[in-house]
């Protein structure tokens, strides 16, 4: 693990050929802070050996994920989701902070980030835009102050996600349903695209759209009588998602052990 000096922290990247992977290699790059120690893709991946942006200079090859970490201070994952579980537990191992961007997580990796927050800090976010993180801010207080209003979530990406809902529009749902103090997913339960009929009490609707190259689109509509309240995020390319991975990183290798929010990096944690 690096000393905590005043030195450039650095950072492994997993999953560094992908298009989060990419935008943040690119933000490291140019921010003197950091300074990227490895990158990291999955055993058989194309890009092996070679560097994952061919028109940035001065990035390490790409290797696979059991491969050299290269010592870094914190360890930024946005690879598969079954290959968190080993990156966490070698982290914890290593004294190395954690910030995760992936979503649908297994139980198994839960359960060592759980283990690993113990001994390290660890950041885990859907969405690591600082924007997003402050709407989902503002969906928790407009649920509560509008008690009575239906919330209903559509978000749209592109036609290759592999996950829906979003893992944003998860957590949005969530927000809402803890400022009005229903259980989730039991009480507040999301997925009805394709249902008819009424809305039933307690449940918040998410609308996943899917096509072309959206990159992510976020709208929280809060529906009561005569009039509705309706509170957006539009993402016009990957670079707010980066900008916010930075900071995140800043935070979690500055910090002791136990587990950290976006939240606490736009309020200044």
């Amino acid at each position: 693990m690096n000393a905590a000096g005043g030195g450039p922290i650095g950072v492994a990247v997993a999953g560094a050929a992908g298009r989060l992977g990419g935008a943040v290699l690119r933000r490291l790059a140019g921010d003197s802070r950091f300074t990227v120690t490895a990158c990291l893709e999955r055993p058989g991946h194309a890009g092996l050996g070679r560097p994952p942006l061919a028109d940035l200079a001065g990035l390490p090859a790409c290797v696979p994920d059991d491969g050299p970490w290269g010592s870094p201070r914190v360890f930024f994952d946005a690879g598969a989701a079954g290959a968190v579980a080993a990156h966490v537990r070698r982290a914890a191992g290593d004294g190395v902070a954690l910030v995760v961007a992936v979503t649908g997580l297994p139980e198994a990796a839960e359960r060592e980030l759980e283990a690993a927050a113990r001994r390290v800090p660890v950041l885990v976010s859907p969405n690591l835009s600082l924007g997003v993180t402050v709407l989902a801010g503002l969906v928790r207080e407009a649920a509560r102050r509008l008690p009575g209003y239906d919330v209903e979530i559509v978000e749209a990406h592109h036609a290759a996600k592999r996950d829906s809902p979003s893992g944003t529009a998860l957590w949005l749902g969530r927000e809402a349903a803890a400022a009005r103090g229903w259980a989730w997913p039991d009480a507040a339960r999301p997925g009805r695209e394709g249902a008819v009929g009424p809305r039933p009490e307690r449940e918040i609707g998410i609308h996943s759209l899917r096509g072309g190259s959206a990159v992510g689109e976020h709208r929280v509509r809060l529906a009561g009588p005569g009039e509705h309240l309706e509170l957006a995020h539009v993402a016009e390319s990957r670079d707010g998602f980066a900008a916010g991975a930075l900071e995140a990183l800043a935070l979690v290798a500055r910090s002791g052990p136990g587990r950290y929010t976006m939240e606490d990096v736009t309020t200044g944690r």
